[in-house]
């Protein structure tokens, strides 16, 4: 009897990997055939929509990892099929750190797949609106074979610092992209005298931002004199670029100072809450009664991806 429930939990854990990614797969090309009926194959705009829909995926996968897949497959205590062999690739300490390999792999398997799809584009640029399903797929499959392949370290010791390196190039980048959106949004109002919903913005996103200074500071200031610091050089560095956008004329817009405050706050949030205490090596969260660590990368990824 035991023999038979060890069998039937195996299936369900190797079952649950597979149903997943064939069930995306079959997401994707729903999503890739109803693109198909609303825009041309050869259409400048359908690479663009699939791979939105591919980078949506890829982060419900990082949730799915994150929560239920990851945890399970450290735990394999179940699992016959290569049991042993998963759980040496998946062998790790702590509480979160099984999700948060899932999410390195998944992360890792995007960002291979969009770099090479980068290649394929620059060689010839027709690859872009062309053999999605075969994408989708190829897609799927690299993020299972990181599940039952590659081990851990691979992604500890070489993945994780060149993504901090290029997560660092992209907070540039990204702010250079907002800069550049906010100054097309405030002289798209201005030609339309809209000079009322621009100040009514400029007033929600700095408000915006003060109050999530106040609040970082109240639950989050206790917890190190680093936190401390980043917050006040972060209220400061506010106030001193809305100073420059005020005495500089030709580059007078609020709302592209309101919206980088904004920015500034979430990149505070992710740095402060993550920040931990000088008495303890666990992440300060002793203010919120609810389980600080899910909240706060639920908080963190959701917030992101609206942002990116």
């Amino acid at each position: 009897q035991r023999i038979v429930e060890k069998t039937k939990y195996s299936f369900q854990n190797m079952g649950a990997i597979v149903s997943t990614l064939c069930v995306g797969c079959c997401v994707c090309q729903a999503a890739s055939s109803l693109c198909s009926m609303c825009f041309t194959t050869r259409s400048r705009s359908s690479g663009r929509i699939h791979s939105v829909i591919l980078l949506a995926f890829s982060i419900a996968i990082s949730f799915l990892f994150q929560y239920i897949l990851g945890p399970r497959l450290a735990r394999s205590n179940y699992i016959l099929i290569f049991g042993n062999h998963i759980r040496e690739l998946w062998a790790c300490q702590g509480h979160d750190c099984a999700g948060n390999y899932g999410v390195y792999r998944v992360c890792c398997c995007t960002t291979l797949f969009y770099l090479l799809s980068s290649v394929a584009t620059k060689i010839r640029p027709s690859c872009h609106n062309e053999a999605w399903c075969a994408k989708y797929s190829t897609y799927l499959l690299s993020v299972l074979a990181s599940t039952v392949l590659v081990p851990n370290l691979f992604f500890e010791d070489l993945y994780l610092p060149l993504a901090r390196l290029a997560s660092a190039i992209f907070l540039v980048w990204q702010q250079l992209i907002l800069i550049d959106l906010a100054y097309h949004w405030n002289d798209a109002w201005r030609d339309k005298n809209w000079h009322v919903p621009i100040v009514a913005c400029c007033i929600f996103f700095f408000g915006s931002s003060i109050a999530s200074l106040f609040g970082m500071y109240h639950y989050y200031a206790h917890c190190s004199v680093e936190n401390q610091i980043f917050i006040l050089l972060t209220f400061l560095l506010i106030l001193i670029a809305t100073a420059v956008q005020l005495l500089i004329p030709q580059m007078a817009s609020l709302l592209t100072s309101s919206i980088v405050s904004c920015h500034a706050a979430y990149l505070l949030y992710s740095a402060v809450s993550k920040n931990p205490a000088n008495s303890s090596s666990d992440v300060c969260h002793a203010t919120f009664p609810t389980n600080p660590t899910t909240s706060n990368n639920v908080f963190s990824t959701s917030a992101g991806s609206r942002i990116s």
